[in-house]
């Protein structure tokens, strides 16, 4: 539970091969959004355009390298 709630990591920063992952879903033709859902003490002293810049820039980069 504490995991789920509280030790999200931002995109590109945590233990999964994002890119790889992306790779997969474009490849097998998913048509499915993407979005970022962040959930991580490390970033509440952040202000809230900080943090959705972190996360735009994690996700352009796993983008560019899927």
């Amino acid at each position: 539970m504490q995991e789920t709630l509280n030790r999200r990591r931002v995109p590109g920063e945590g233990d999964i091969d994002l890119p790889e992952v992306l790779r997969i879903l474009r490849d097998g033709g998913s048509p499915a959004p993407l979005g970022v859902e962040v959930f991580c003490e490390e970033l509440l002293p952040l202000s809230p355009s900080e943090v959705a810049i972190r996360c735009a820039d994690g996700v352009r980069a796993a983008l560019a390298r899927r």
